[in-house]
């Protein structure tokens, strides 16, 4: 396996509040490697986008990193403050949010936006800083991308707009994208060509991918690997068809269960065992790390 990109270890996040501390991530660790979209799953409230804005840097204060440490291509980024953090974000690390239209300013054209971040953060004049705008929305399929380049956002439909969200996180070439939900407001049909989009674009350019989402079809298709994240902390971590096909935590075992079946009454596992299973597993003291010797799947009880 390639180079690790992204290395998360022991990261917890508080928030205090009048009735004491929050903690919506708590002792979460894993990596990301080059060319590896590694999918980050759970319910509402699991600390998936909590954990992707504590690495780039985007946490709304009270909340703040309170343990733990993250690498980025082998270079300890968790303690940056100011200047330095926004020369990260955009040269190496590019984020997909999950709403295009607000992610993108409506009084500015779409080149204007692709060269603003270009021209920050690569040695390039204006010139070739529209020539690149050009190239990357024809990579994430554009048609007509010459023309198109000075339309404004309004202009385009929500999954081009989305194609030009991500033309625009990979502007600057970082290692690193992390996408927030980004298929979650688009139409079935318009979600499995961002999902292409998104594999297509990793392989090609060898660039490490957070997915963050609550769709297990999205992770089944797209990611390589899973960490299943619930309460704040990491329930289970291995490859897509070892954490799909035998999930070991009950929390994976509900969300898999959860899951719209053809033959429902193939389904042997009821909620209310699976909810037993939870409730023991959420009173033990110490996380207990389980490998299965035939996967790479790690088990977190807590």
């Amino acid at each position: 396996m390639s180079d690790v990109v992204l290395s998360i270890r022991g990261l917890s996040v508080e928030i205090p509040t009048r009735s004491g501390i929050v903690k919506p991530v708590d002792g979460v660790s894993y990596d990301i490697r080059a060319g590896e979209i590694l999918g980050v799953v759970g319910e509402s409230g699991a600390g998936k986008s909590m954990a992707g804005n504590a690495v780039i840097g985007l946490l709304n204060p009270p909340a703040h990193i309170s343990a733990g440490e993250i690498w980025l291509n082998g270079s300890r980024i968790d303690a940056l403050k100011g200047e330095a953090m926004r020369q990260l974000r955009g040269k190496h690390i590019g984020m997909v949010f999950q709403d295009p239209l607000t992610s993108l300013n409506p009084l500015l054209s779409i080149g204007d936006q692709l060269t603003e971040t270009m021209l920050t953060h690569l040695p390039i004049n204006k010139v070739e800083a529209r020539q690149r705008a050009i190239m990357a929305l024809e990579e994430v399929g554009i048609p007509g991308a010459a023309e198109r380049i000075d339309s404004y956002p309004h202009e385009f439909s929500g999954g081009m707009r989305q194609r030009v969200v991500i033309a625009l996180a990979l502007g600057a070439e970082p290692s690193l994208i992390i996408a927030d939900e980004p298929t979650t407001a688009l139409d079935v049909s318009v979600q499995a060509q961002i999902i292409a989009l998104l594999k297509r674009l990793c392989r090609d350019r060898g660039t490490a991918v957070m997915l963050i989402t609550h769709d297990m079809g999205v992770i089944a298709e797209a990611a390589d690997r899973v960490a299943v994240m619930y309460a704040g902390r990491l329930a289970e971590l291995g490859a897509v068809r070892d954490v799909l096909t035998q999930p070991q935590h009950p929390y994976t075992q509900g969300l898999m269960a959860s899951t719209p079946l053809a033959n429902p009454a193939s389904c042997t596992t009821t909620f209310a065992s699976l909810s037993q299973k939870l409730a023991v597993a959420s009173k033990l003291a110490e996380p207990i790390l389980v490998t299965k010797p035939s996967t790479d799947t790690i088990l977190a009880c807590t």
